[in-house]
């Protein structure tokens, strides 16, 4: 049987992350997050990016997968900052409409 080789060399050094950013799946924020990342390479070099459904807005859940992600990133790299961010009308939530369709509510929540 072929299987596909998904073999790539990476670099094995280890390094300090300029943060730990909690962010949310949804592919349609990946360009955001790639656009944050490029502003602000001078204070967040090599950032450890955990990816979650409702990103930071899942931490009320008190989610041991989260939490412990956030504590890898901080034993394994060094991290000293930990960015959190969700968005508005995320599924994970159950969208906007789970709030009244009030985006200050869904905020507040």
């Amino acid at each position: 049987m072929n299987r596909p080789d998904f073999t790539f060399p990476s670099p094995r050094d280890h390094y300090i992350a300029g943060a730990c950013i909690v962010w949310c799946f949804d592919h349609r924020f990946w360009e955001l997050l790639h656009i944050f990342l490029a502003k602000r390479q001078d204070d967040i070099p090599m950032p450890d990016v955990v990816m979650l459904a409702g990103g930071a807005k899942s931490l009320h859940l008190k989610d041991p997968t989260i939490l412990s992600q956030i504590t890898t990133s901080i034993t394994l790299h060094k991290t000293s900052r930990v960015i959190l961010m969700t968005h508005s009308d995320c599924g994970a939530f159950g969208g906007l409409n789970a709030f009244g369709n009030d985006p200050e509510r869904e905020f507040a929540e």
